[in-house]
């Protein structure tokens, strides 16, 4: 998406690139098992698709470029109103930027990696529904 301003037309930065995210389960027929994994992509963002707004004498926009995560969930319904859910994300330990995290930043900026996803990590949760 375009606007049209004094300048002429240019990309709207809020904007984030493409994103696809599909994923396959397995839950046997009322079965208190479930186990899922998902894949996500997001396409990389150009210099030419932002309007380069923190754009120096000396340096242009941070555009970060498209990637794949893979993650993998499992949960187990241990009573009626009680589940017990397990995951490991980002199972292939990729370094990765959305968009909206990073927009703004100059290629150079030495605080850009604060910005970026977390690595391999893995999370445990219990609910309770009374």
């Amino acid at each position: 998406m375009r606007t049209t301003g004094v300048a002429g037309t240019q990309p709207l930065d809020s904007i984030e690139p493409v994103k696809v995210v599909a994923g396959i389960f397995y839950q046997p027929e009322a079965g208190p098992f479930r186990a899922e994994v998902i894949a996500t992509h997001s396409a990389g963002k150009k210099v030419g698709d932002t309007n380069n707004s923190c754009n120096t004498a000396a340096t242009s926009c941070f555009t970060p470029s498209g990637f794949w995560i893979l993650d993998a969930t499992a949960s187990l319904r241990v009573m009626d109103h009680a589940t017990l859910r397990a995951g490991i994300f980002n199972i292939t330990d990729k370094k990765y930027f959305w968009w909206s995290d990073v927009r703004g930043l100059t290629s150079t900026s030495v605080v850009r990696d604060a910005y970026s996803q977390s690595g391999r990590n893995a999370g445990l949760s219990f609910s309770l529904n009374l």
